[in-house]
């Protein structure tokens, strides 16, 4: 080994690597298609796809039927398995904005000028862009948009909420 001659450890090593790879053993008729590679994969996912969508497409054409209709039933699953149906909570939009506008001043006589109180994401002043929070909302804001079409009578929690402003409460003042 002295001399740089290849030891017989060396030499077996250097013909390993060279050595011809190795084929695979055939594998059995049931071994190959219990498999199937990547390709075949994909293209039957894609196909599930393809019939998924036509599913949807096809238990859609009732509720667009509805959509264009003059008379749209809201809130109505048009088939057996409740896949698509229509949604309405917004079934009829008010040509008249009714608002609940809340205002306060640090007079305590109330002489000087009242300021509306300003709500994170309560429909109010139309110079503003609308907030948007997503998937998200201010069930305070939310609340005071849907007790404009009703009395405080309907809303008991309106009067509360006026009277824990009066106190300047900051629990509640930190809600808007």
């Amino acid at each position: 080994a002295a001399g740089g001659a290849p030891t017989a450890a060396a030499d077996a090593e250097c013909r390993k690597a060279h050595a011809e790879p190795k084929m695979a053993k055939p594998k059995a008729a049931s071994d190959r298609h219990a498999r199937a590679g990547p390709a075949a994969s994909i293209a039957a996912r894609f196909v599930l796809h393809l019939l998924l969508a036509g599913l949807v497409c096809r238990l859609s054409v009732p509720v667009v039927s509805n959509l264009m209709s003059p008379s749209q039933r809201m809130n109505t699953s048009f088939d057996t398995w409740k896949l698509v149906n229509s949604y309405g909570a917004f079934g009829s939009v008010t040509k008249v904005r009714t608002e609940i506008i809340l205002e306060g001043t640090l007079d305590p006589a109330g002489q000087a000028g009242w300021e509306p109180y300003e709500f994170v994401c309560k429909p109010g002043r139309t110079d503003r862009r609308p907030c948007l929070i997503s998937p998200y909302h201010l069930r305070l804001d939310w609340l005071m948009w849907f007790a404009a079409f009703g009395s405080y009578q309907q809303h008991p929690w309106l009067v509360h909420l006026v009277s824990k402003l009066l106190e300047n409460e900051a629990v509640v003042t930190g809600l808007l």
